[in-house]
């Protein structure tokens, strides 16, 4: 849990300050392109999670887009 809450906090950090790497370490991760979307919804644009499923390229309901964000946090922490 407390890896969660760390890696979610990185994240934010990394990507304002760092698009560009953060957009590499997302291509690096071999996203689809909706979690890539979801990814920079959250992290770079700082959208709330209401706001994320209407978002053009992600068209599911908010809670698939918590399913894939969550999906992507664990391929994140296997590394």
């Amino acid at each position: 849990m407390i890896t969660k809450v760390w890696l979610h906090y990185f994240l934010g950090r990394i990507a304002t300050k760092y698009t560009d790497f953060f957009l590499k370490f997302l291509d690096d991760l071999e996203l689809d392109s909706r979690q890539k979307i979801i990814m920079l919804a959250r992290y770079r644009d700082k959208k709330s999670w209401k706001e994320i499923p209407d978002i053009e390229g992600v068209n599911c309901e908010l809670q698939n887009v918590m399913k894939i964000h969550k999906q992507v946090i664990d391929k994140i922490i296997k590394l």
